[in-house]
């Protein structure tokens, strides 16, 4: 199965199908916020004390919200990208699973 055909899957199983525009791109939009803290989640613990504070720091002061906190940290981290894919791959599975959704 293409990932077209298994997103449009995912998509109908979800319900999302029916749903305007706008209320689907507002639930897309918190799925991916979900994803995101799981990522992040996983980083914070493979980071020490010092690290985790620079994090607090720059985000305290703006610094990732004119690039997107997934962007700044894949630039101060570059491990992360492979976190955060690690998780989306994790989070579409345990969709399919609940939807019973098949590859």
């Amino acid at each position: 199965m293409t990932n077209n055909k298994t997103n449009t899957d995912l998509i109908s199983a979800l319900g999302l199908d029916k749903m305007t525009d706008e209320h689907r791109a507002m639930i897309m939009s918190e799925l991916g916020e979900i994803v995101l803290d799981s990522a992040i989640l996983r980083l914070l613990s493979t980071l020490d004390d010092k690290q985790r504070e620079e994090i607090k720091k720059d985000l305290d002061a703006g610094l990732a919200d004119s690039e997107g906190v997934a962007s700044y940290l894949i630039k101060k981290f570059p491990s992360f990208a492979t976190i955060l894919e690690e998780e989306m791959n994790a989070f579409r599975k345990e969709i399919k699973t609940v939807t019973g959704v098949s590859e």
